[in-house]
């Protein structure tokens, strides 16, 4: 069977016995039922099973269901109509050069979260005043303003991309300044249902301070729901640790 790729703006996991694929490019999901997994893992490179989990659901927006449920002894020609319909999302593709292999992120499991108390209490002055706002007014801009590809593809290039990589990740600065924007948060903007702007709101704030963890992209079924959070490590730093384990990570930022 050819072999298949994903485009470079296309993510993939499998989570609650479906397929997902998050969309970059158009800011959004696709699920594919679990009967065409097999076409999935036998067509895409890098494409393997997931681990048999139990993931716990929580109410949210339905995802899109790709193609109806099938028998698993339909033809293969049946099949393989999936992987038409996902090129023609754009979500695959067969061209080895802009295409990438299906590889699972790569993430630590979760042992600790700054987010549950204790706390530490903030040492709030001016500077740390102004680089919250100053985020805070970055990222809600860019969010309102640019593609959701610009504003992620923003962390992976250029001069914020080499800092990242060699920046030192120090966890007692870590905590000290997340308890910072703990504080601040509810004053400028709601954190409810809001994760990715909490979330890229923290990295562009501990930016400031040479702190550079990693925004996590998760989703699980049953019903459809995805969350973003912070992790560095085995260290949340927005979410409480029983939270994000229900997810499963599709992209890392």
């Amino acid at each position: 069977m050819p072999r298949y790729f994903l485009a470079r703006h296309s993510y993939a996991c499998e989570t609650g016995g479906f397929g997902v694929f998050l969309d970059l490019k158009h800011d959004k999901y696709t699920a594919v039922s679990p009967e065409d997994l097999r076409t999935l893992r036998m067509s895409v490179e890098g494409w393997t099973a997931a681990p048999a989990l139990a993931n716990q659901a929580v109410a949210s927006p339905g995802a899109t269901q790709l193609v109806e449920q099938r028998e698993p002894h339909d033809a293969p020609s049946e099949d393989e109509d999936v992987i038409a319909t996902l090129l023609k999302e754009g979500l695959l593709t067969a061209d080895t050069v802009s295409g990438k292999p299906a590889t699972p992120p790569m993430l630590e499991t979760p042992t600790a979260s700054l987010w549950e108390f204790p706390r530490p209490w903030p040492q709030l002055g001016r500077r740390e005043l102004r680089n919250f706002v100053s985020a805070w007014l970055a990222t809600t801009l860019r969010l309102r303003a640019l593609p959701i590809s610009h504003v992620i593809n923003r962390w992976r290039n250029g001069e914020i991309y080499k800092r990242r990589q060699s920046a030192p990740f120090d966890i007692n600065k870590a905590r000290a300044l997340t308890t910072i924007h703990f504080t601040l948060q509810p004053a400028f903007y709601s954190a409810a249902d809001a994760c990715l702007r909490n979330s890229l709101t923290l990295l562009e704030f501990l930016a400031r301070y040479d702190v550079y963890p990693t925004c996590v992209f998760g989703v699980k079924m049953d019903p459809f729901a995805a969350h973003a959070w912070v992790q560095r490590g085995p260290v949340v730093l927005t979410d409480p640790i029983s939270h994000v384990k229900t997810f499963t990570p599709i992209m890392l930022v």
